[in-house]
């Protein structure tokens, strides 16, 4: 649902979000960890990554206070 895509990048290429999630849900920080080349589509994921939150809390038996994610977007075929 927080997915609003414009320009593709070319075939082969994606962009990688790495968001750290907090332990109870929430995005405390998500930035552009590979590029796609598309300025659109690298946008595009990055609020598709921050607008996805809130997120279950991390369960009680998580040791660590934070958790990254890599989110990968890429054109399927």
């Amino acid at each position: 649902r927080s997915w609003k895509a414009t320009a593709a990048p070319q075939a082969g290429k994606k962009a990688v979000v790495i968001s750290t999630i907090t332990r109870d849900g929430k995005v405390m920080e998500a930035k552009i960890g590979t590029a796609s080349g598309s300025e659109g589509w690298d946008k595009a994921a990055l609020q598709a990554g921050k607008g996805a939150a809130p997120f279950p809390p991390l369960p009680k038996s998580w040791a660590g206070t934070s958790l990254e994610v890599h989110w990968h977007f890429a054109l399927g075929g």
